[in-house]
């Protein structure tokens, strides 16, 4: 115990650190992958659509992006837009994607490919911010 409290005296700020951040981020985390089980559960019924505008809200130091979807459901022809807004722009009018759509609430569609690009860019990030968080406390 005593090698602890010395360890943290000497370290203080990277052990309040770590024991801060560390749990925030797998928090985060595992939210982030909650909330994309939810979706996949919800917008359960996969249909083609093209993408016929993209919205742009514009803000002082970023835009952030949310496409919008022609698409074929119950035999109608819908427009609608994405569940989400995104900080990257990786989706350009008239491409075509297999999105998903609730059946119970058909007002926006979510895109399993889109989603996917966010966790491959938001997951390795965090977990290396998690590294340098526990990492303060081997300091």
């Amino acid at each position: 115990m005593e090698g602890l409290l010395t360890a943290i005296a000497q370290h203080d700020d990277y052990f309040w650190a770590a024991i801060f951040l560390a749990p925030s981020v797998l928090l985060m985390d595992f939210g982030m992958l909650w909330h994309g089980i939810q979706r996949f559960r919800d917008y359960s019924v996969p249909v083609e659509a093209d993408i016929v505008d993209v919205i742009v809200k514009r803000g002082r130091r970023t835009n952030v992006y949310r496409p919008v979807y022609s698409l074929f459901y119950n035999g109608e022809t819908l427009t609608l837009p994405d569940v989400s807004w995104s900080g990257f722009r990786y989706f350009r009018t008239g491409a075509q994607r297999t999105v998903r759509i609730n059946p119970i609430q058909p007002d926006a569609v979510f895109d399993p490919k889109t989603y996917w690009i966010r966790m491959a860019l938001w997951i390795p990030a965090m977990l290396l911010f998690t590294v340098f968080a526990l990492s303060g406390l081997t300091m």
